[in-house]
C-alpha cells in the first residue's frame, strides 16, 4: 500500500453519480485508515443511493457564486480565484490533521482540482490528477473553460502522476502536454459476472440504468421517435434512474412507450441489465463533441458484464464507438437520425446471432479489462511510482 492519501471528488459514494460509483469500487476493500475521502456536500448526501465507503469523509462548503446581474469577467475571475483559495486552505487543514502523504483530485469541478493541488503544494506532498472527464473542455462557458485551460497547462506537468479511464483521453493529454497517463478503466460491480441470456421475446425492453444528463438527451429523443415507427409498438424504454419524472418530462424524455421506476438499489443493477433485452447508451452527436470524444460512462463495464446486447448513439470519433466496434460488442449508431436507431432496434430484436455474438464478445471484454480488482491495483500503482 502506498502511504495514506486523500481522494478529493466533488462527489464519493453513497451519491448516485457515475463518477462516485466508480471511486467506491476502485477504493473498496482498502483499509479505512488508507486514505480520507474530501467532497462537495450535496443533496441527499446522508442517503443510502449505493454502498458507502468506511473511510472518514469530509465535506467542503459550495463556491461562492461566479455568475450574478452585473458581474464583470474580472470579478467573476477573482471570484474563482478567491474560492480556489479558501478552498485550498481548508483542504490543507484536512490533509494536515489527517496525515496524507498524497493527494489524488477528481474532475467535474472547476475550483476543487486547482484548489487540491495548491494544498498538495502547500503541504509538499505528491498531487495525482484524475481525469474522469476532460477538465478544459467539459465547461461550456468560455470564461471557465479559459480558466481550466490555464490551471491545465500549470498542474498537469507538475503532478506526480495523472490517471485516465481509457485510450482517447491519454491520446488527448498526449497531444496537449507531451504527457501519458495511467489508465484505469471504470470497472464494473464485481469480478463474479451475472450470468448472461438471450433477449429474444415478443415484447423487446430496451432499459438504461443511471443518471441523465444533457449530453444524453438527444439521444433519448431519437431513439424514442424511433421506436415509434410502425411495426416497433411493442418497444418499451425502461429508464431506471434517480433523476425525477418532472425534469425527464420537461425534456421530452416521456411517452406512452417509457417505463419509469426510478432508482434501482445497486445490488439490484446487475439483476435488471442482464434481464433487459437491449441495454441503451447515449450520446448526443450535436453537443460537446470534444467531452463525448474522451467520455468512457461508468455504466459501459456494468452493460458489458451483463451479456446484454448493448446499442449505443455516439460519435465515430469517441472512444464509446471505437471500443464497441473494435471489439464487437456493441451495435453503434453514429447517424443523428431516429431511422438509424430504429434500424438497430429491429436488428436487435431479430437477429439472434447477432445479439448472441455482442453478448458474449461484451461478457470477455468484461473480463479482460474492466475488473475491479484490477482497476484497484492499476490505481495503486500509479500511487506507488509504478506506473
Amino acid at each position: 500500500m502506498p502511504p495514506k492519501f486523500a481522494f478529493i471528488s466533488p462527489v464519493v459514494p453513497p451519491s448516485w453519480s457515475g463518477q462516485a460509483i466508480v471511486i467506491g469500487r476502485i477504493l473498496r476493500g482498502l483499509a479505512p485508515e488508507a486514505y480520507c475521502l474530501i467532497s462537495r456536500a450535496y443533496e441527499g448526501h446522508d442517503q443510502d443511493f449505493t454502498q458507502d465507503l468506511p473511510a472518514e469523509s469530509f465535506y467542503l462548503p459550495p463556491d461562492k457564486a461566479i455568475n450574478g446581474p452585473g458581474m464583470s469577467e474580472r470579478q467573476r475571475r477573482l471570484r474563482i480565484r478567491a474560492n480556489i483559495l479558501r478552498m485550498a486552505l481548508k483542504i490543507r487543514g484536512i490533509l494536515g490533521r489527517q496525515g496524507c502523504q498524497a493527494v489524488v483530485a477528481a474532475t467535474a469541478d472547476l475550483t476543487l482540482l486547482p484548489a487540491a493541488y495548491v494544498a498538495a503544494r502547500l503541504g509538499r506532498v505528491p498531487f495525482y490528477a484524475y481525469l474522469f472527464d476532460d477538465y478544459t473542455y467539459q465547461w461550456p462557458d468560455e470564461l471557465m473553460r479559459q480558466v481550466a485551460r490555464r490551471w491545465e497547462a500549470h498542474i498537469f506537468p507538475r503532478a506526480a502522476g495523472l490517471i485516465a479511464p481509457n485510450e482517447f483521453m491519454t491520446k488527448e493529454i498526449q497531444k496537449r502536454h507531451g504527457l501519458t497517463p495511467a489508465i484505469v478503466r471504470n470497472p464494473c460491480e464485481s469480478d463474479e459476472l451475472p450470468p448472461g441470456q438471450d433477449g429474444a421475446a415478443s415484447e423487446i425492453n430496451i432499459v438504461f440504468t443511471g443518471a441523465i444528463y444533457h449530453v444524453n438527451f438527444g439521444a433519448f429523443h431519437n431513439l424514442l421517435e424511433g421506436m415509434a415507427a410502425p411495426g416497433l409498438e411493442y418497444v418499451k424504454l425502461h429508464l431506471y434512474t434517480a433523476i425525477e419524472p418532472e425534469v425527464l418530462k420537461g425534456e421530452g424524455i416521456w411517452g406512452d412507450q417509457v417505463v419509469y421506476h426510478g432508482h434501482v438499489p445497486p445490488q439490484e443493477v446487475a439483476g435488471v441489465q442482464s434481464a433487459a433485452d437491449i441495454l441503451f447508451l447515449p450520446f448526443a452527436l450535436d453537443m460537446l463533441p470534444e467531452i463525448v470524444k474522451t467520455s468512457c460512462p461508468g455504466k459501459l463495464a456494468d452493460y458489458l458484464a451483463s451479456g446484454t446486447p448493448i446499442l449505443a448513439q455516439a460519435s465515430a470519433e469517441s472512444f464509446v464507438y471505437w471500443y464497441l466496434q473494435e471489439h464487437e460488442c456493441g451495435l453503434v449508431v453514429d447517424e443523428n437520425q431516429p431511422d438509424a436507431l430504429a434500424r438497430a432496434v429491429r436488428r436487435l430484436s431479430t437477429e439472434a446471432g447477432l445479439r448472441q455474438s455482442l453478448g458474449a464478445n461484451a461478457r470477455g471484454r468484461a473480463r479482460a479489462d474492466f475488473s475491479p480488482h484490477k482497476a484497484q491495483q492499476d490505481f495503486l500503482r500509479v500511487l506507488e511510482g509504478g506506473a
